[in-house]
């Protein structure tokens, strides 16, 4: 398990980086009672209703400190994991970290369903090691977002312009194979690949990509 968040406050979440200080999460995750090996912490979710075949991007930003001077260093400041219901989707390990040397990062994953409804979506922090609050050791975390594919851009081409008649073409072929994208209307009954898409992916088309 974890302590809670202890706070969110003003952090520079990628330290010589371009974003500036914003408010954050700020965790100190790890072991209560020490288990050799065992990764334990918390889980930050959100259920969120996701549609069938479209693709999404999952990011945050993370850092890992050691607070306090004079403590030395900690194996693993922390080990970040993105993950949607039981699978988890990407993970970076801040690693070695000691006072003066923080570390930061980027994590992304992309995130296919392939049946709509809700998911539960979200981060875990772990550390194989015992909280020791005289060091420090924490985790922050920002920006995390959740962002939608433009559905029109069947190919996910990404040389402009990005809608073509390519997409039409992706668009014919998943229809054909089933794949849950092609339900662009989100309906239940069956069939439910129907006429009805190709008009639903057709004002998509027209609607563009913002």
């Amino acid at each position: 398990m974890a302590r809670p968040s202890l706070s969110v406050a003003p952090f520079d979440i990628d330290g010589p980086g371009p974003l500036g200080t914003s408010l954050a999460a700020y965790f100190q995750a790890g072991q209560v009672t020490h288990e050799a090996l065992s990764q334990q912490g918390i889980e930050l979710a959100q259920t969120l209703t996701l549609g069938a075949g479209v693709r999404y991007t999952i990011s945050l930003n993370w850092a890992a400190i050691q607070a306090n001077i004079g403590t030395g260093y900690n194996a693993e400041g922390g080990v970040f994991t993105l993950f949607a219901d039981s699978t988890d989707l990407a993970m970076q390990a801040a690693g070695s970290i000691s006072y003066g040397t923080p570390h930061y990062g980027f994590l992304t994953a992309p995130y296919t369903p392939t049946s709509g409804g809700a998911r539960r979506v979200g981060i875990r922090i772990t550390r194989p090691f015992t909280i020791i609050s005289t060091t420090g050791t924490a985790q922050w975390v920002d920006n995390a977002a959740i962002v939608a594919a433009c559905y029109a851009n069947c190919d996910a081409s990404t040389t402009p312009p990005i809608l073509n008649i390519n997409d039409f073409i992706c668009f014919l072929n998943r229809f054909a194979a089933g794949d849950p994208y092609a339900n662009c209307d989100g309906s239940t009954t069956p069939p439910v690949l129907n006429v009805l898409d190709f008009t639903c992916f057709l004002n998509r088309f027209a609607a563009g990509c913002s």
